[in-house]
């Protein structure tokens, strides 16, 4: 007969009662150490146990939104990079697309036809845009799919790590894990990171470039101008070029993944797992120079980040976070030097090649990064849900994504925003009152 899993309380319970044994601070000193109670891992945890919505998440992916939408207005709201927003708003939209799909119960397939849909009515939006102004959408379908590229990946990301997200889910149930001392766990996973790394250089580069390089040549060069701007190749001899550096870029995406699927199975701090992650790809960021079209992967590396601290925590987050909330005015001060003032400059799109600013602007992003990972329940009150029933704004946040674009595409300033803030009210009579009478004690 099978025996019974026991709780974490149980096992808690277990371990002290096992260390009045003769013999057991001798042979499991170590093993102690390194395992991890269940209320550190409550403590760790970025959403309670069982939870399915977080105000925070929501409130933060509909900010995001919004300032997307106005980037997206020909403002040059990015170019000042105001409120420091070449640090965060995609980073965050990655971060909660990978602790949202952590989350949720939904099969991959499922998950990706709700994405899909979204896909399938947002390019049909700035089509029907393109046809309206009479541009000319067939020569340019970079522009008519536009900001769906980021359904588009954001499907390819979750395709890719749903055997990670299974993965991550049972070894955080199990308890038979991750028993070896911390410095061992160290070492095999720099080991490990070290392997990863060799292995893209001088097997996957060349192997690679022996299949894709024409295959890419030709898919770049069908998407018109905006393939220029990103900087894809149109020639074979800069397919090459472009797949080598494309690799390199990886390598970091690679070590990743190797540390959020090894580190829980050699050490229960899984909370450290995360800061290995951060460390590891902002080491590579900033002594690595990343052209633009590495912002694919960037995009990836923040999901699969948000994907692995949501199943392994991140270590004392909210002590962290506690003092991030309570020096916030420090902060402001740090990001101004980070970022001077009168300093112009799309660097996600044209990032810098010398090594003092793009420490700054890797230094920025990171420190955005942990703040949102370690204080996010801090920042946003629930109170704008439970009780100035807002609700409404995460569907008018969706219609936005959807149509912002067409909107900016066929209607000039300032109507196009007219448009944009007038579907506010509209959102808040369709769903606002609806919203509000399911509330509990309504």
């Amino acid at each position: 007969m099978p025996a019974r899993p026991c709780s974490d309380q149980a096992l808690d319970k277990l371990e002290r009662a096992a260390e009045d044994q003769p013999g057991y601070g001798t042979m499991h000193s170590t093993a102690k150490l390194d395992t991890q109670t269940s209320e550190e891992r409550d403590r760790d945890r970025l959403i309670p146990e069982g939870e399915r919505q977080s105000a925070a998440l929501d409130m933060t992916r509909i900010m995001c939104v919004f300032l997307v939408s106005v980037d997206h207005g020909g403002t040059a709201f990015g170019v000042w990079n105001t409120m420091y927003v070449q640090a965060w708003v995609l980073q965050y939209l990655f971060l909660i697309c990978g602790i949202c799909f952590g989350m949720s119960n939904r099969s991959i397939w499922g998950y990706c036809q709700r994405l899909c849909l979204y896909f399938v009515i947002g390019v049909c939006c700035n089509w029907t845009a393109f046809i309206v102004a009479g541009l000319d959408w067939k020569n340019n379908m970079w522009n008519v799919v536009f900001q769906f590229w980021f359904i588009v990946g954001l499907m390819g990301f979750c395709l890719i790590l749903a055997p990670l997200r299974q993965h991550l889910r049972t070894v955080v149930a199990r308890r038979d894990l991750g028993m070896h001392p911390l410095p061992f766990s160290l070492m095999a996973t720099a080991a490990g990171a070290i392997t990863v790394t060799l292995t893209c250089r001088y097997l996957v580069a060349p192997l690679v470039q022996k299949v894709f390089a024409t295959p890419l040549t030709l898919w770049a060069t069908s998407l018109g101008e905006a393939a220029v701007f990103w900087d894809l190749p149109q020639t074979v001899v800069e397919a090459n070029v472009f797949i080598a550096r494309f690799v390199g870029y990886f390598e970091l995406t690679l070590v990743n993944i190797f540390l959020a699927v090894a580190w829980p199975v050699l050490s229960q701090k899984h909370g450290l797992c995360g800061w290995l992650m951060i460390l590891n790809t902002y080491t590579h960021k900033v002594f690595l120079y990343r052209a633009q079209e590495a912002r694919l992967l960037t995009g990836f590396d923040c999901t699969t980040i948000g994907l692995a601290v949501y199943f392994l925590g991140l270590a004392h987050r909210k002590v962290v976070g506690r003092y991030f909330v309570r020096y916030w005015f420090i902060m402001l001060f740090l990001f101004a030097l980070l970022w001077p003032p009168g300093q112009v400059g799309r660097f996600d799109e044209h990032p810098p090649h010398e090594l003092g600013p793009r420490l700054r602007d890797n230094l920025l992003e990171m420190i955005f990064m942990i703040m949102f990972l370690c204080g996010m329940e801090l920042i946003v009150d629930p109170a704008i849900f439970t009780v100035d029933k807002m609700q409404f704004l995460g569907y008018w946040a969706l219609i936005v994504f959807l149509v912002h674009k067409a909107v900016h595409i066929t209607t000039p300033p300032p109507f196009n925003w007219i448009i944009i803030v007038g579907l506010v009210p509209l959102c808040w009579l369709a769903f606002g009152e609806k919203k509000a009478a399911s509330e509990p004690g309504v």
